[in-house]
């Protein structure tokens, strides 16, 4: 961590890792992952020690700012980047959009059960024909009765499996374009509300699956903001969601670096170790090279964004950098374990199937180089702040 974080930061930075080195040897997490399986134990014990409490506002929660969010979610995900992405998804983005857009009587209702960690949240947003173009959802919210009737399928869908609520994003009938997109709070058993598990290359702890609304009643009090304004809440988080999955990669990537660092130091062949060889140096070396430039690019854009809000080049820019980075660090690790590293039982494995849905999911690395470059092209400040 580096000196330019407040002492609050690097205090809740450490108690994530001593967490961590306590409660998610990696024996848990590689199980977790080849069983398919929420590990809801270390859930309940993340709950127990205050996690999703820290990240919920009062008088819910302790209400942590944005620093000290990120420094938490880099520290847990040094030690299962799933169950972190569940809490990240829960208490950061999911328990954000809440206090900043529900209804009394919906936060009331929710954010107790998240803090508490008895509520897990999902964000049910992609489709078949809406996945970068979000904007192009279709699944339906027909006016009935004082409220609305759902109708749609959304897909790759994180932690609905485990979900307490979905978040739903749907189109108020006879709207287009991001006009008429309302956020929905609908409740895990609703009637006409089915979740079918996909397999996937990763995330399979958290899991991700098909969300099928089939008239599923919704009252009027579980819209998050004004009916139509849902593209807006949305957006009015994204920022900070890209921050957050920034930690998360910055955090797993750090693991993989140091447990790759461990191998070459111990592994002998040739009668020296791995360490010795110019090869591998270099390998550990941009290993090295690519966690610290992601790590200072996250922290000095969150400093930024605590002082003068979102600037939004800088947080796409840092989600692209800790992004690109896991993956070439994850890829450089298994080169460096070899074998080992190809194994099921192995973290790198793991780390490099995790850091690849991350160059996709909350935005995909193409989509966002487009988006930096249009901000660009109108003369942002590139410069030092």
């Amino acid at each position: 961590m580096q000196s330019h974080l407040t002492t609050q930061e690097r205090a809740i930075h450490q108690q994530a890792r001593d967490f961590v080195g306590r409660y998610l040897p990696l024996e848990v997490v590689l199980e977790a992952d080849r069983e398919a399986r929420f590990p809801l134990h270390i859930w309940k014990l993340m709950a127990s020690h205050g996690w999703p409490a820290r990240f919920i506002a009062p008088p819910w929660g302790e209400g942590a700012p944005l620093g000290m969010l990120v420094a938490a979610l880099e520290g847990l995900a040094y030690g299962d980047i799933t169950l972190t992405s569940a809490l990240q998804r829960t208490a950061c983005f999911g328990g954000h959009l809440l206090e900043q857009w529900a209804a009394p009587a919906v936060q009331e209702r929710l954010l107790p059960a998240i803090a508490s960690g008895e509520a897990l949240i999902s964000f049910a947003l992609t489709e078949h024909g809406a996945g970068s173009d979000a904007a192009a959802l279709d699944c339906q919210a027909r006016p009935a009765g004082g409220g609305y009737v759902l109708n749609g399928t959304k897909i790759y869908t994180g932690g609905a499996q485990v979900a307490h609520t979905i978040l739903v994003a749907a189109r108020i009938e006879g709207t287009s374009g991001k006009a008429g997109i309302t956020l929905f709070a609908v409740p895990a058993g609703a009637p006409g509300l089915g979740v079918e598990p996909m397999d996937t290359l990763g995330h399979r702890g958290v899991g991700v699956s098909i969300v099928r609304l089939t008239d599923v009643p919704v009252d009027a009090g579980t819209v998050i903001g004004p009916p139509g304004a849902g593209w807006d809440v949305i957006m009015s988080s994204v920022g900070r969601e890209r921050l957050q999955v920034a930690a998360i990669c910055v955090g797993a990537a750090e693991r993989v670096f140091d447990l790759a660092v461990e191998h070459a130091r111990c592994r002998v062949q040739f009668g020296r170790p791995l360490a010795d060889f110019q090869a591998v140096q270099h390998h550990l070396a941009d290993m090295w090279m690519l966690l610290e430039s992601a790590r200072e690019m996250l922290h000095e854009t969150v400093a930024r964004a605590e002082l003068e809000g979102d600037d939004p080049p800088r947080s796409i820019l840092a989600k692209l950098v800790a992004t690109e980075a896991f993956w070439q660090i994850a890829d450089r690790g298994l080169q460096v374990a070899g074998g080992t590293g190809y194994l099921l039982d192995s973290y790198f494995q793991f780390a490099l199937r995790e850091a690849r849905l991350y160059r996709i999911g909350g935005g995909t690395s193409e989509v966002l180089r487009t988006v930096v470059g249009r901000h660009l092209g109108k003369g942002i400040n590139t410069g030092p702040w």
